[in-house]
């Protein structure tokens, strides 16, 4: 049987592909299923690390969402886990604060450190933490970026 070519298809495809295998218990998974999220997962994580590390627009924002959330979901990472630090970000907004976004970032380090599935979110969100330290227009595309993973994780089948 002739596979996909995963490269040429967008993220919500791929996602519903996979979520479609992974309705099926990993101990009933046929050969050619396994492979197929082998391919998925090397796919998504192929897109991720080509993804930008500089979150400067709207469409850049969602992309980098779309990637994070469908990377996340794969990882098994639970939605809880990103909501407490979109809840942390969400504090910041009320009184922003520079030295508040920067210490965002040992929060997100405990965090990953806690539960290493998170690893992911920490790359991207490392270098947009820094950017949203520098004024309050950056900070809320950090807001946006987060609350867009959160989203899109949940899109692609990620729960609690």
């Amino acid at each position: 049987m002739m596979r996909e070519d995963l490269s040429q298809l967008s993220i919500d495809r791929i996602m519903e592909k996979f979520n479609k295998i992974n309705k099926v218990p990993e101990k009933k998974r046929s050969e050619n299923d396994k492979q197929e999220i082998l391919q998925i997962k090397n796919e998504i994580n192929k897109r991720f690390n080509n993804l930008e590390k500089e979150i400067t627009d709207t469409s850049t924002i969602i992309n980098a969402g779309k990637i994070l959330g469908a990377k996340l979901r794969i990882a098994e990472v639970k939605t809880t886990q990103i909501r407490k630090f979109l809840d942390a970000v969400r504090k910041i907004q009320v009184n922003f604060d520079k030295d508040n976004v920067i210490m965002l970032k040992p929060k997100l380090a405990y965090t990953v450190g806690r539960h290493k599935n998170l690893k992911p979110l920490m790359e991207i969100l490392d270098p947009a933490i820094d950017a949203g330290a520098k004024d309050q227009e950056s900070f809320k595309r950090l807001v946006q970026l987060i609350e867009t993973i959160v989203a899109y994780h949940r899109f692609y089948g990620g729960g609690d």
